[in-house]
Order: C-alpha cells, then structure tokens, then sequence
C-alpha cells in the first residue's frame, strides 16, 4: 500500500504519495515554499531524489511555484495535460476564471502578478497526456484522470486506496464553501459537473482539494445534485454561491 501524505505549500495542498525510494509529487506549491516541501518529505524519510515524477494538476501560479527547484533537486519528470503544456514551455501562467462577483474582483486585483511569466515554472514536460494515464511504473496505484472545468487541462489523481488528489476540481474551505464544494474560480462551470460524475465513477472515496480539508463522497454528491443546471450546459441567471 502506498504512503499517502498531503502537506501545505502555502496556500495549496500537494500530495507525495508511493513508497521509500519511489514517489510521485502532486502539485508544486506557492513560490517561496520550499522549506515546507523539505520539512514535509523529512518527516516521512524521504529525500528530493525519491521523487519520480511530478504531476501538475494545473497551471496557476500557486500550484507551480517551486517546480524548477523540485525538478532540479530531484530529476524527476513533469507530467501536465496538453492544454496546458505549451503554457509550461513558456512559463506563462493561466489566468483564474472568477465564478462569482468576488472572485472576479480578486482576478482583477491580481490579474498582473498572476499572469506575469514565471522562470520558477518553465520548461519542457517530461509526459504530456490527454487521457487516462496509469502511474504504476513509477511505482505508485494509481492512474491521473483528465477533470475539465477548473481549467481546461485540469487533471486528478486516483490511488488505489481510494484517496483523490483533485486539485482545484472542487474546493472546501468553511468561509467559501457553504453550501458545496463549487469552487470559486472555473473556466468552464458547466464541465465540473461532468468531472464530478466521473470522480464519483471512480473508486475514491476521500477527495484532497487544493484549498480546503478532504471531503467524502456524500458531500460531492450532495454538490453535484445542488447544480443540475451544470448537466445541461447552461449557465445560471446570477452569480453562483458556494
């Protein structure tokens, strides 16, 4: 069975899931977060060059921060979806969609700094997929899936354990989040309830967002029936709350 740890980088939640000498990193954090990275993988004994691999989740800022630097200390190869790889070879952030009026104000707000190219992100990935991927050869139960909506190449992890890296595929912070687990940022709403289906289909049965505490099954299901305008392809006639 493999190791299953998730840690803060920042603002963002990561996974390190495998065994000692063989893991896969899921997401790479806020810049400026290494420490956090080095003190979480000496608590399970476990070194930069253990990593095999890296898996991004998507290309925000806060979820690459620190990929050139675990790159470089570990060897590991970078596996992104292909919507988003050329944004990699360039370092060139994608810019956060606001599903509702306050996200969109804090887009605003930030827009400049996180579309700025980021050198602490660029270059060429390892593993480029459009599809159901399977990541026993880096030793590790599990496959990344392809889930839409959040961003276009947006990708999740699921373990044989039946924990689900999600990235920002849903989000559960109490002061956002209090009638589902909707995210306050998505490029295409309509799509997440397509990838909520599918994360339901699966075997999962604790989802680790990005932002926000592990959920069940009940909670994304209760979300996903609280918007069954998502089925249908149409948008709401009002800002969406969580």
């Amino acid at each position: 069975m493999n190791q299953i740890c998730a840690f803060l980088m920042g603002q963002c939640h990561v996974g390190l899931v495998g065994n000692p000498g063989s893991y896969v990193l899921i997401d790479a954090g806020f810049p400026g977060t290494m420490g956090a990275f080095l003190r979480a993988i000496k608590r399970i004994g476990a070194e930069p060059k253990d990593i095999r691999a890296i898996v991004i989740t998507h290309f925000h800022y806060d979820h690459v921060g620190c990929l050139a630097r675990i790159r470089d200390l570990s060897g590991a190869g970078v596996i992104v979806h292909a919507a988003e790889a050329e944004a990699m070879r360039k370092g060139e952030m994608l810019v956060p969609v606001g599903t509702n009026r306050f996200a969109r104000a804090i887009v605003r707000a930030f827009r400049g700094p996180a579309a700025r190219p980021h050198r602490t992100a660029a270059g060429n990935p390892t593993i480029v997929i459009d599809r159901e991927y399977d990541l026993s050869r880096f030793g590790v139960g599990g496959r990344i899936i392809p889930t839409p909506g959040h961003t276009r190449g947006s990708v999740s992890v699921i373990l044989d354990s039946g924990d689900a890296f999600i990235g920002d595929a849903a989000a559960n912070m109490p002061l956002v989040n209090r009638k589902s687990v909707f995210p306050p940022f998505a490029e295409e709403p309509a799509k997440l309830a397509q990838t909520w289906a599918a994360l339901l289909e699966t075997n999962a049965g604790t989802f680790h967002p990005a932002h926000g505490g592990p959920f069940d099954r009940a909670k994304l299901a209760a979300s996903l029936a609280a918007f069954p305008w998502a089925r249908t392809g149409s948008r709401p006639s009002k800002d969406i709350t969580a």
